[in-house]
């Protein structure tokens, strides 16, 4: 992603009104949980990439035996 994309993704994800809805979500989405399902094991080492918010954390890393999540975004 050059320089300009990850600005203007930045931009677009930390409006408040995003930021809003994405706070207010508080379970996995049905593609989440579907992929979660599909391939995740119990006891599996995890690597987020793109974690966000941080919203599918706590169920990944309840699962995980070691979770990493990581974000270009300071915040």
């Amino acid at each position: 992603m050059s320089a300009r994309d990850q600005a203007a993704h930045l931009k677009v994800y930390s409006a408040p009104e995003i930021v809003a809805q994405w706070a207010a979500m508080d379970s996995l989405t049905a593609c989440e949980q579907l992929l979660f399902d599909t391939y995740l094991r119990p006891g599996m080492a995890i690597l987020d990439l793109g974690v966000g918010g941080g919203r599918t954390t706590p169920y990944l890393s309840a699962i995980a035996s070691r979770y990493v999540g990581v974000d270009y975004s300071e915040r």
